[in-house]
């Protein structure tokens, strides 16, 4: 008697979620085996937020406000960082699973993706720290984009929280909230002629900003192109330090120099090659942020399909844009880094393998695509 294809999809089904339940157990080992025998320089900022959390220790801005969001999740009264460290890692690791289940996984390589993903979460956002907060934040865009809101209310709700964020807690996502309007406002225009016309004349007047500034606030347009040797001074001769990005030219004030600066950083950020000679420990992340990038080279090589067409990967692609081009400016070393980019998984997955943003090769409607994706590729329903 032949299996019937209920029975067939039942077992592929099973499969399926006994792989996305894999990041339990894994979540475990990092908890009991990895992270105690970390170095002290993983635990700095948590042990930081715990001292202002329990009022040892007085601070501003960001760390206040991280502070005051275990204060209101404090439902247990925790003391230490091992107690957040478990509970958060049991609540999200069960929103990671819940999350997984809207996936779709169509190669080895996006299950080896989603787990070194998970174990990057495991590691750095899942515990006191302010990046559980961006995590969420992230997730709450995706939420927005993925809804059955109208195009312009997603834009508007997705601009809102970054501006919010801004606000109270990490102020470059003004930045970001501004790039994310223009990159979905560019992926608006019906024609490349037109779309090219647009990016030049956004060129001109940023490039003119920047140059009137010069004239206008000597100081303000100095912190601008000298912001990246800011940051990067202040940790020198720290842990750190290790793999810090320091700018490869000196800018010394020099606009052309800080533009041609940031291309370079962009590009050591995305392919980071420069880790290769410090030892095996850093081969994981390069592989890793190798895969990311060429993924997302992926994206841009099928964006004329229609498929790609839709306003939830047009959003989902503006928050990506967003981000990636501000942390070149931002990002002060590789470490830093990953952090900041495993808490961007929410709208990443979303991104990558939604099965909302797929839409089923059995009777397209209108407007929707012929195509349907195939271990990262798209193929015709046709073919």
């Amino acid at each position: 008697m032949k299996p019937t294809n209920d029975h067939f999809l039942s077992h592929r089904n099973y499969e399926k979620l006994l792989l996305r339940f894999l990041i339990f157990p894994m979540a475990m080992g990092i908890q009991f085996l990895l992270l105690p025998r970390l170095p002290e320089k993983y635990f700095y900022d948590s042990q930081h937020i715990l001292s202002v959390f329990l009022k040892q220790q007085q601070d501003t801005g960001e760390w206040i406000f991280t502070a005051n969001f275990f204060h209101w999740i404090d439902f247990f009264h925790f003391t230490e960082l091992a107690q957040w460290s478990f509970f958060l890692a049991f609540v999200f690791n069960i929103v990671l699973f819940c999350m997984s289940l809207h996936y779709q996984f169509t190669s080895a390589f996006d299950y080896i993706f989603f787990y070194c993903t998970a174990g990057l979460l495991n590691i750095y956002v899942f515990r006191m720290s302010k990046d559980i907060i961006q995590f969420l934040i992230f997730l709450i865009a995706a939420a927005i984009i993925k809804s059955k809101l109208p195009f312009l209310w997603k834009t508007l709700l997705t601009c809102l929280l970054f501006t919010w964020e801004g606000f109270v807690f990490r102020s470059y996502y003004f930045l970001i909230s501004g790039l994310f309007l223009v990159t979905v406002f560019l992926q608006r225009a019906k024609s490349r002629a037109k779309k090219r016309r647009l990016i030049i004349l956004l060129a001109a007047v940023c490039l003119l900003g920047l140059i009137s500034l010069q004239f206008f606030s000597y100081r303000t347009y100095l912190s601008v192109v000298t912001v990246r040797d800011s940051l990067t001074l202040a940790r020198q001769g720290s842990e750190s330090a290790q793999t810090l990005i320091l700018n490869p030219i000196p800018t010394r004030g020099s606009l052309g120099l800080f533009l041609l600066d940031y291309v370079i950083n962009f590009v050591r950020l995305m392919l980071p090659l420069e880790l290769l000679p410090k030892g095996p420990a850093y081969y994981l992340f390069i592989l890793f942020q190798f895969y990311l990038s060429f993924r997302l080279l992926l994206l841009f090589r099928n964006r004329k399909q229609e498929l790609f067409r839709n306003s939830q990967q047009k959003l989902l692609l503006g928050v990506v844009i967003a981000y990636y081009v501000v942390s070149a400016i931002f990002e002060p070393d590789f470490g830093s880094f990953v952090r900041h980019e495993a808490a961007l998984s929410p709208v990443l997955f979303a991104l990558f393998y939604d099965s909302i943003s797929f839409i089923p090769a059995v009777k397209p409607e209108k407007h929707q695509s012929k195509y349907i994706r195939s271990s990262g590729r798209f193929i015709s329903v046709d073919s």
